[in-house]
């Protein structure tokens, strides 16, 4: 005899929703394929030993507090892992442009251009 028909708590899924359950909930929505990517690339970074803070990195980059080496460092690290591309449009715009002016390659390593930058800031 099926659980409902004992009495029993049917199972919520897509199709058996409780009343009052927000519609928004079922089904459940699957994570975009670039954020399966990001995670992925971000995973495969902390395997290989790179062990960077981009949480921090970020945060001090949107509040202006990091240096050329640091924004030239989070930029290829951006753009290594490929997140530069999933991130909001800015990121996507900044990492373009930083490959375009030649001190980053499309691979997320710094040129001898950028570390020309960096000795003089210093």
């Amino acid at each position: 005899m099926a659980a409902h028909l004992k009495g029993e708590a049917m199972p919520r899924t897509a199709t058996h929703r409780l009343p009052g359950d927000s519609p928004e909930l079922y089904p459940p929505k699957a994570p975009a394929v670039s954020d399966i990517q990001t995670i992925g690339n971000v995973c495969k970074a902390v395997a290989e030993g790179t062990p960077y803070d981009l949480v921090g990195a970020i945060m001090s980059y949107e509040q202006g507090d990091l240096s050329a080496r640091g924004t030239l460092d989070l930029f290829a690290h951006l753009i290594k892992t490929g997140m530069a591309w999933t991130l909001q449009g800015a990121y996507g715009r900044a990492a373009a442009a930083l490959i375009e002016q030649r001190y980053i390659t499309n691979a997320g390593v710094l040129t001898p251009k950028a570390l020309t930058a960096i000795n003089r800031e210093v």
